[in-house]
């Protein structure tokens, strides 16, 4: 008998470029433990990603908060 495992992913997580300035940016953010307000006020007014819109603002954290969720805070730092 085969066993299938189902394996999920995001294609977005693994798809595309390091993105380090922007890593940087959320890494700090997820370092202070930013509570959602203060997400969102980081990356729609204050613009800590420099993105030229708020939706693309928007969808890079969203990417790279999924990666590096993915980590603990030990790599955080590092980066």
């Amino acid at each position: 008998m085969i066993c299938e495992t189902t394996i999920r992913y995001r294609a977005d997580i693994s798809a595309g470029a390091l993105k380090v300035p922007e890593s940087r940016a959320i890494a700090d953010l997820l370092l202070r433990t930013v509570d959602e307000q203060g997400w969102r006020r980081a990356i729609t007014s204050e613009n800590v990603l420099q993105t030229r819109t708020v939706a693309t603002a928007i969808r890079l954290a969203r990417l790279v908060k999924a990666r590096l969720t993915l980590m603990d805070s030990e790599l955080w730092k590092m980066i």
